[in-house]
């Protein structure tokens, strides 16, 4: 569903969710890396980012990335939820 149309962002937090769980690095980073690239200033893109930190057991590069994405937009629930979850790990 991406790769036809990478703009639509509604679906990158669960796509993201899911490339996190079965462990996908290398989806993540490239889908994180086509996101920022394409669109810097989208809160879905960063917060792509921080799940491939995530992914990688970086937490402060995840946190650092989540809280980007939270501060871009304050009602982006997955953020939150994910910065929540990267203290936890």
């Amino acid at each position: 569903m991406v790769d036809e149309d990478s703009y639509f962002v509604r679906i990158v937090p669960l796509f993201c969710s899911v490339l996190t769980e079965l462990q996908k690095v290398g989806e993540l980073y490239y889908l994180a890396h086509k996101l920022v690239s394409a669109n810097p200033d989208l809160p879905a893109a960063w917060f792509t980012v921080g799940c491939y930190y995530f992914l990688i057991k970086k937490f402060d590069l995840a946190r650092k990335y989540f809280n980007k994405a939270k501060n871009m937009d304050k009602n982006f629930a997955a953020s939150w939820i994910a910065f929540g979850h990267s203290f936890a790990a």
